[in-house]
């Protein structure tokens, strides 16, 4: 018979868990990265209310990475960019 979720029988972890965790690890660079043009376009998400964001390490990516857009600014790629946070469901 197959025991209930209780302390003494902690829940082991899938093969699918272990997959999805990977595969976020993957992401959280890229996440951290579009985070910073992300927040102009959304800046009400609660998300942003996380303390990772107001962290001095993110706030210093978050610098390096303004500058950098504002280094290699490409009005087309602002403008697609744009359009696909505003409408994400647009392919």
């Amino acid at each position: 018979m197959e025991k209930g979720l209780s302390p003494g029988n902690p829940i082991q972890p899938t093969v699918a868990e272990n997959a999805f965790v990977q595969v976020i690890m993957m992401f959280k660079k890229t996440f951290i990265q579009d985070s910073v043009l992300m927040m102009d376009f959304h800046p009400c998400y609660p998300i942003w209310q996380h303390s990772i964001f107001s962290d001095p390490a993110y706030l210093s990516i978050k610098r390096d990475m303004l500058q950098i857009e504002a280094q290699e600014h490409d009005p087309a790629h602002t403008l697609l960019y744009a359009l696909w946070i505003s409408n994400p469901d647009w392919p």
